[in-house]
């Protein structure tokens, strides 16, 4: 069985090699509009978890600036025509987040006049007890959300990056950040750049879980495959692997207060972050 999934975070390290329900430019479907809505995702063919994060409303009464700060899954499904669209968006840097592994097995598509960093927010490549493990979600023995909790967890890794990544947005250049599936690496980093701008935490939040409507599709069908081939019910079982709970979301958050106290105090005191300076660069006022 290859490719099940290559979706999340903590996949690629332990669960790489399996069926993949991620589209690429050979298999594409026109998104469903009626499944999924909203001014700032970006309708694309080869990539369904991209968006805009401008328009959210700051706690000082100004929003996040359109056209400024994109996060998406990998872009090795994208067609010319998707290709072109971004083109057209002026965006300056791609950050990959993914690990070179991920690069290599699934290399992104270029756009026009950009500068590629990548980042990884994962330490190693290594990957291994792949049929252990799915065996033992199957059976019951463990859960999903063992498997994924852990990787929200904030290490080394993430915070060296991230103190990067933030010192890249200091240029004030369009900038587009993803992972393979634009979920939970890219998930984390959107929480942290929306925090930095006094986005509320429900907004955030609320940004986060939107992964699941963007990759409804291409959950529903890899669910499908592996009921088809383990069993009814074996699919629901891998489920928050595939999208995002909220729980991963609040794990990452707690783990941030309780290992540095607040939010804002791992921003400016880690990270070294200058909020004053973000919100020069990506917000503007609210014009009724």
């Amino acid at each position: 069985m290859k490719k099940i999934i290559r979706h999340s975070l903590l996949l690629f390290v332990i669960l790489s090699g399996l069926i993949s329900c991620k589209k690429n430019s050979d298999d594409v479907q026109p998104t469903n509009p009626s499944t999924v809505s909203s001014e700032r995702h970006i309708a694309l063919a080869g990539e369904d978890n991209m968006r805009d994060l401008g328009g959210y409303p700051s706690s000082d009464g100004k929003k996040v600036k359109f056209r400024m700060l994109y996060r998406s899954g990998e872009l090795s499904g994208l067609t010319n025509e998707d290709v072109a669209k971004l083109n057209a968006f002026g965006i300056r840097r791609v950050i990959d987040l993914r690990t070179s592994s991920e690069r290599k097995s699934q290399p992104d598509k270029n756009i026009e006049r950009t500068i590629i960093y990548y980042l990884s927010l994962i330490a190693s490549d290594v990957s291994g007890g792949i049929s252990q493990i799915m065996g033992q979600i199957i059976s019951g023995k463990i859960t999903a959300e063992q498997i994924m909790l852990p990787a929200y967890a904030v290490n080394s890794v993430k915070i060296a990056n991230w103190k990067i990544i933030f010192d890249l947005l200091r240029t004030g250049d369009p900038t587009l950040f993803h992972c393979t599936a634009g979920k939970d690496r890219a998930g984390m980093t959107a929480a942290l750049i929306l925090s930095s701008l006094d986005v509320p935490r429900d907004t955030i939040v609320a940004d986060f879980m939107k992964s699941n409507v963007y990759l409804s599709e291409s959950i529903e069908k890899t669910v499908s495959q592996i009921n088809i081939a383990y069993g009814a019910g074996s699919g629901d079982k891998l489920r928050p692997l595939l999208g995002v709970e909220l729980s991963f979301i609040q794990t990452f958050f707690q783990d941030i207060e309780r290992q540095y106290g607040t939010v804002d105090n791992f921003l400016t005191n880690v990270l070294e972050v200058d909020k004053a300076e973000m919100k020069k660069l990506y917000l503007e006022w609210v014009y009724l």
